[in-house]
């Protein structure tokens, strides 16, 4: 939110000097003679803002940065999940020369009694509304019973799962070879206009019923399994043993309010752009992303997702693992009654399930620049319907904050008629685009989660 506060307040700044100029010094939005559209026109020599180096992960102790998490598991897996001391004591985290390394007991049969095979669970204490994440590994977890995971979430003690959503960069389960991306939100996030080939390289997971797509992030949507979310199924080799055999891989996470959308990019080992490699990350030079979700205020406003955290976490059976145990592992489960059973008795079964971290940095968008210098109109009228967007979505976010605190205070002053005059003539009396009634925002107001949504299966 402060990178959003710095763009829009450099913006406004420039707004007011040029309408100065126009008017003589009146107020931005006030005047009939410059309405907001004209004043936004008036942008043109605003350039859009790229990406810089926010946080290195694996710059000093990684391991301070995160909380271990020792409850039980939201996904009901068969996983002891423990604390940094016994971690640490059991070898289950480490540094190594290349980055850090998080894995499980593979050694131990699981005593009768126990919650399940000892894993570890990582949330990071930073909190993000926003960025580009990017990710480089020399390994991922595998086997039959992994169930493993690298996500963002958002709550608190107001705002339970999912209304601040849920962002799992990649996952999967048991050997698969291709990594899911997806998105879990409250009602009114719906990717169905999307197009695999045309907006990412992903093909849609299927539905309940096979053959609808999940495409609709709502936890409590119809036709998907509780829980799903909006779910695409990414490139083949982005997980599993190929994966591994060949070196790893990096992924690009970018989480983009402003520009609204969720994009994920995979490269193996080699093949990552040059950029990345020289932390100067330019996403419009990487080609169609193999995962792509719109945060467009018609389909899924971008405050869906709020205050997320990053998560590492490597479960065993439970909600889908457990649930897609005998077509994923048949083999196994022909003499094993259950996932859990396997998992319980089988240590040497997860030799590859572990992960192995090179690279883990978070950049965000640099605070605009007003270039003053004279470019072609070409070039003008390209950066002007650049901002000229990203200024609507922030005036945008600016109106639902602003609709929200009014209905609070309509709520809690429903009694005192002279009390709700007054903030509706507060409200009433802001400028064009903050606050005034017109078109297209009922699709900006907050979504709530519908009363019986269900129970929480998936991560959160």
């Amino acid at each position: 939110r402060s990178a959003q506060a710095n763009l829009l307040n450099g913006c406004n700044s420039v707004v007011v000097s040029i309408h100065s100029k126009v008017t003589g010094g009146a107020s931005p939005g006030r005047s009939p003679s410059m309405p907001r559209t004209v004043a936004v026109t008036l942008l043109a020599g605003v350039a859009r803002a790229g990406y810089v180096h926010q946080h290195n992960y694996l710059d000093g102790d990684f391991f301070a940065k995160w909380e271990f998490v020792n409850g039980d598991d939201p996904t009901h897996g068969f996983v002891d999940y423990v604390d940094s001391a016994t971690a640490w004591s059991e070898n289950l985290v480490k540094v190594t020369e290349n980055g850090i390394w998080m894995g499980v007991d593979n050694s131990t049969e699981v005593p009768a009694g126990n919650r399940g095979r000892k894993s570890v669970r990582l949330e990071s204490t930073e909190r993000y509304n926003g960025g580009l994440f990017i990710i480089s590994m020399d390994h991922a977890p595998t086997g039959c019973g992994t169930w493993p995971a690298f996500w963002m979430f958002g709550d608190d003690s107001q705002h339970t799962w999912p209304q601040w959503g849920e962002y799992d960069i990649m996952e999967w389960v048991h050997e698969e070879s291709k990594v899911s991306t997806t998105l879990h939100t409250t009602d009114g996030c719906s990717q169905d206009h999307l197009v695999p080939g045309e907006h990412m390289l992903a093909d849609w997971n299927p539905g309940m019923n096979g053959a609808t797509p999940a495409n609709d992030c709502n936890v409590a949507a119809q036709d998907q399994w509780a829980n799903q979310g909006c779910s695409q199924r990414g490139l083949e080799g982005s997980v599993g043993g190929a994966f591994n055999s060949g070196g790893g891989g990096t992924y690009a996470a970018e989480w983009d309010p402003i520009s609204e959308h969720i994009r994920t990019w995979f490269w193996p080992t080699g093949q990552e752009p040059a950029d990345i490699k020289a932390k100067t990350p330019e996403p419009s030079g990487w080609g169609t992303p193999f995962s792509y979700f719109s945060l467009h205020p018609d389909k899924c406003h971008s405050n869906h997702f709020q205050n997320m955290r990053l998560v590492f976490d490597l479960t065993f059976c439970g909600d889908l693992a457990g649930a897609t145990w005998g077509t994923h592992c048949s083999a196994h489960a022909q003499s094993y009654g259950s996932c859990e059973e396997f998992v319980r008795s089988n240590p040497q079964a997860f030799d590859e399930a572990f992960w192995s971290v090179t690279a883990l940095d978070v950049y965000r968008r640099e605070t605009p620049v007003v270039s003053l210098a004279a470019t072609a109109a070409s070039e003008r009228q390209t950066v002007l319907e650049r901002r000229v967007q990203e200024l609507e979505a922030i005036l945008q976010k600016k109106d639902d904050e602003l609709r929200e605190l009014w209905t609070r205070l309509h709520q809690a002053r429903s009694g005192n008629s002279a009390a709700l005059a007054k903030v509706t003539h507060q409200v009433l009396d802001l400028p064009p685009g903050h606050g005034q009634g017109g078109a297209g925002q009922e699709n900006g107001r907050r979504r709530r989660r519908q009363p019986g949504a269900g129970p929480v299966a998936f991560k959160y």
